[in-house]
């Protein structure tokens, strides 16, 4: 799984969360339990952290944005944070419409 945009938040400690739009990602592969890596930007020396999956999930985009549970997970202080970098990652109008629903992959890294 790629974390091109996130990969510092991953690496610190402060992601636990990602959530992609559904049309990119077939989220029915990943269950709780499951043990996958993280892959780090192409340019990057890093080497690939090992992540386990705790909760799977769907939500409306808007509500990642709304709740401190979410984008705290997703490792921003707030949700125009989030916002401004989903926007980034996909596009000016990526955010409409808001209701979208999101798939969402917990984890906790491994040591």
């Amino acid at each position: 799984m790629k974390f091109d945009h996130t990969w510092t938040l991953l690496k610190e400690g402060k992601k636990t969360q990602t959530c992609r739009r559904e049309i990119y990602y077939d989220w029915y592969k990943n269950k709780v339990g499951d043990v996958i890596w993280a892959e780090p930007p192409e340019n990057s020396d890093d080497k690939e952290i090992l992540l386990k999956v705790t909760e799977v999930f769907k939500v409306p985009l808007w509500v990642v944005a709304a709740s401190p549970d979410h984008y705290t997970r997703e490792g921003y202080s707030s949700g125009e944070q989030f916002k401004q970098v989903w926007r980034e990652i996909y596009g000016p109008s990526s955010w409409n419409p808001p209701d979208q629903v999101v798939c969402v992959l917990r984890f906790k890294v491994l040591k």
